[in-house]
This record gives C-alpha cells, sequence and structure tokens, in this order.
C-alpha cells in the first residue's frame, strides 16, 4: 500500500512539474531589464543561453566574439526550453518567449558589463561579413 501512495505521489508531482515548465509567462520579457539590473547589482555579470538547440543560443551576443573570458570566465544561467519542454502544447510560444527575454536581459547586461570597472573581459565586435567566410 505505501509503494502503490509513493507512487501516485511521484506520479502528480512529475505532471506539475512539466506544467510549470510549460508556462511561457515565467519568460516575461518586459521584466528582463529589471531582472539583469538586480543580477548585475547583487551578483555581478552574468549572462543567460537559451538550450533550444543542438547547441545553446546566445541572443544579443551574435555580435560578440565570445572569447575564453566570456564563456568560461563569466557565469551562464540556461533556460531549457529544448527537448524536455517540447511535450507542452505551446513550445514554440515558450521558446520565441524565452529567446526574446534572454535577448533582452543580454543586450541590458552588455551594456552594464561594458560600462563596468568589475569585470574584465573585453568585448570584441564580429564583423558580419567575416561570419559568412
Amino acid at each position: 500500500m505505501v509503494r502503490l501512495i509513493l507512487a501516485l505521489l511521484v506520479i502528480v508531482w512529475c505532471d506539475k512539474a512539466v506544467a510549470s515548465d510549460c508556462d511561457k509567462t515565467v519568460y516575461d520579457a518586459s521584466r528582463a531589464r529589471l531582472d539583469a539590473q538586480q543580477q548585475y547589482k547583487h551578483q555581478g555579470v552574468a549572462f543567460i543561453a537559451v538550450a533550444n538547440g543542438i547547441g545553446p543560443a546566445r541572443p544579443a551576443l551574435e555580435h560578440i566574439t565570445l572569447t575564453k573570458c566570456i564563456i568560461l570566465d563569466t557565469p551562464w544561467q540556461i533556460i531549457w526550453v529544448g527537448a524536455d519542454s517540447s511535450i507542452c502544447p505551446n513550445h514554440t510560444k515558450l521558446e520565441a518567449s524565452a529567446l526574446q527575454y534572454a535577448r533582452e536581459y543580454n543586450e541590458h547586461m552588455l551594456s552594464l558589463a561594458q560600462t563596468s570597472p568589475d569585470y574584465s573581459c573585453p568585448f570584441v565586435r564580429v564583423n558580419p561579413v567575416d561570419k559568412i567566410r
């Protein structure tokens, strides 16, 4: 009987976890600038990547050379909207919301990082023509 109760609790918990993963309001782009400001104020520079495919997307950083300092020495938060959320009925909207949130957040964080006396990673702009070659 105890095993049956435990099994039912696990099933109920898993359904709730999946349902909360499908909530696109978590990635409200209108809050992204404030979230970036709070992150910067309390813990310093950190960027957001969106795991939505084989490799993570890094919105707003497409025009920056991703150096060792930026990738390995800077904290990254990851929004998981890949395979684990593909069962969501609104997966396309969820992914779009996550990408827009990350873009707004990263754009603001870039501006904060560039003026920060405590952040030492250089930002080297990529020439869009060079990326094609």
